[in-house]
């Protein structure tokens, strides 16, 4: 049951929430969650692993025939400028490069490495992307897109059927971890989790294989509409979707699944 000491600075008092995410990054969503009065369980459901080194090495060096680079995550981004500084390639020389972003966490990843992206689309979602840029043409341009290996087709078809060049870099692996799930597990088991945090589609799969059929015992939050429909294909309940999504979507979401949990509980009680 959820507790009563609820105020308009912590919506989720008396709430627990899963956050999935691996530890270098889930402060930013647990944060935000604890000051909105959650306690927060962590589980780090996957970790990222790089992939194609090699590739990315060698697509950076040449950054200076690529019109566009596409980043679709933070850690494409992460991993593209460390791979260009490590070959000598600093914010300067993405002058005559362009760059795309998914979103706005994305496009802070770029700005931090000095680098200020194109476009930014108004949906944070890769059809978000092909539109923007199906409104500028792209037809005849060489666009780099490190990503991560398993992504989605879309984009890159969307933009090759568009006359651009695409050299798609397998950047990293998203793979589920060998985390110990005794304590979220049995907070699951005993009924006590209100909303479980999923931000890709990635960590629908890596939780729905650690925790078996108990990851259908709690309602889901999701980042977006690609990881709500991996979660509802793996027979989740899905209470609520991050509108933009983003980590501030996520949490925003959270809250409104929470009280609508609450409503729920109220109406059953008023009228049991």
């Amino acid at each position: 049951m959820l507790a009563a000491a609820i105020t308009a600075e912590q919506p989720l008092s008396g709430a627990t929430v899963v956050v999935t995410r691996a530890v270098a990054r889930a402060e930013e969503l647990v944060a935000p969650l604890e000051a909105l009065g959650a306690q927060v369980l962590t589980y780090a459901a996957t970790r990222i692993v790089p992939r194609d080194v090699t590739g990315l090495h060698r697509a950076v060096q040449a950054l200076a025939r690529y019109d566009w680079v596409v980043f679709t995550s933070a850690i494409s981004v992460t991993m593209t400028f460390d791979a260009s500084e490590s070959v000598g390639v600093v914010a300067d020389d993405w002058k005559h490069t362009r760059v795309a972003v998914v979103g706005s966490a994305t496009a802070a990843a770029v700005r931090a490495r000095g680098v200020e992206p194109t476009l930014v689309p108004e949906r944070f979602v890769a059809e978000g992307m092909l539109e923007a840029f199906a409104a500028q043409g792209v037809q005849g341009t060489t666009m780099l897109y490190p990503a991560a290996a398993g992504a989605r087709r879309i984009l890159v078809d969307g933009l090759r059927a568009m006359g651009a060049t695409v050299d798609h870099v397998d950047a990293y692996d998203t793979i589920a971890t060998d985390e110990d799930v005794a304590e979220v597990f049995a907070a699951l088991r005993d009924g006590q989790v209100h909303a479980v945090t999923l931000t890709a589609s990635s960590a629908v799969d890596a939780w729905a294989a650690a925790m078996g059929a108990a990851c259908q015992m709690a309602e889901v939050v999701s980042i977006g509409p690609v990881t709500t429909q991996a979660a509802r294909a793996a027979g989740m309940r899905v209470a609520a979707e991050a509108m933009p999504s983003t980590m501030e979507g996520l949490v925003d979401a959270v809250v409104r699944a929470v009280r609508a949990q609450r409503d729920r509980h109220h109406h059953q009680t008023h009228f049991s």
